[in-house]
């Protein structure tokens, strides 16, 4: 799980829990409008089949907010104050999946873009529950000018959410990523490594270069971290074997994986395959087939759901600015 906050443009027209508002709603899980400060004092949820201590405060209507335990709807994620509101709910509930287009499908998983402009309901919902578990800063109000990329997997009659991120329709800055988030249930299955290439992937496809908002989580440093790693080993591994002559500078690696200049510089100065030429004034990567190697085997023999492969020939068309 990691979350990183924007700076953008809208910045000003978002509404993100640097404190704590209170909300009003019209009806159970209805749409909501910031008031005035509360304290939340929710300390578990249960959703599907878990029961889920939570680990920060989140902005719940005030009715809400003061109870010790909710009941969320795993389909829709409505909340409730009781089981037996649950119960109730369920049979009734439509949804058997996010209310967006499936744009990635492989196995059980799938992939779900969801407009905050059209679904604002849920998305509010999401990231209401989200915010569960993120320390830093996370939109939970204005949400139109995101989208949303809802992980979710298929059981039985509908789908549940493990993991998503957000990211702005339009961004200035070219961030790919406002805010991502596996939710604890279901983390170490390489959810995050997955939705982060997703991301990429759908820079690359905007013929764009990106990178997150900032700051980052300490989890958030250390998942970017781990697939700047993997995407870049990876490709210095490739030329490698295949005893390529060309020489690649920092400019084609981001051209290459999409990845921004300082954060492919931070990377690989951090594993020592790049020098500063004072020279040239240029970083040059550095090429050390046997190191190269090594580190290739090592990241490749972890656990598979360490690093779920995101595939990206399996990914349909998404929006695109």
């Amino acid at each position: 799980m990691l979350t990183n906050p924007g700076q953008g443009e809208t910045s000003k027209k978002r509404k993100f829990v640097d404190e704590l508002s209170e909300f009003e709603s019209d009806s159970e899980g209805g749409k909501f409008v910031p008031l005035q400060k509360i304290k939340c004092r929710i300390k578990k949820i249960e959703i599907g089949p878990y029961e889920v201590n939570t680990w920060y405060e989140s902005p719940y209507p005030p009715s809400y907010a003061n109870a010790s335990k909710l009941f969320i709807c795993d389909r829709c994620l409505k909340y409730m104050k009781s089981r037996s509101t649950l119960a109730q709910h369920e049979p009734e509930c439509p949804h058997t999946q996010p209310p967006g287009r499936c744009i990635y499908k492989h196995d059980k998983l799938h992939v779900w873009e969801i407009d905050g402009g059209t679904q604002i309901l849920y998305c509010q919902l999401l990231c209401l529950l989200a915010k569960l578990f993120i320390d830093h800063k996370t939109l939970y109000y204005d949400v139109e000018p995101f989208l949303f990329y809802v992980l979710t997997e298929q059981i039985s009659a509908h789908h549940r959410v493990l993991a998503y991120f957000s990211k702005e329709k339009v961004s200035s800055d070219g961030f790919n990523l406002s805010c991502i988030v596996t939710f604890p249930q279901h983390q170490r299955h390489g959810y995050a490594h997955f939705l982060i290439a997703l991301s990429y992937e759908l820079t690359k496809r905007e013929k764009k270069i990106g990178h997150p908002e900032k700051p980052l989580s300490e989890l958030g440093k250390l998942s970017y971290k781990a697939y700047w790693t993997r995407v870049l080993i990876a490709f210095l591994h490739n030329i490698v074997i295949c005893k390529k002559k060309r020489v690649y500078d920092v400019k084609d690696l981001a051209a290459i994986t999409a990845i921004r200049h300082e954060d492919i510089i931070s990377t690989l100065d951090y594993l020592g395959f790049i020098e500063y030429d004072s020279s040239s004034h240029h970083h040059v990567v550095r090429y050390e087939p046997e190191r190269i190697k090594a580190l290739y085997q090592s990241l490749a023999g972890k656990p598979k759901g360490q690093h779920l492969i995101f595939e990206a020939s399996k990914l349909y068309s998404a929006a695109v600015p």
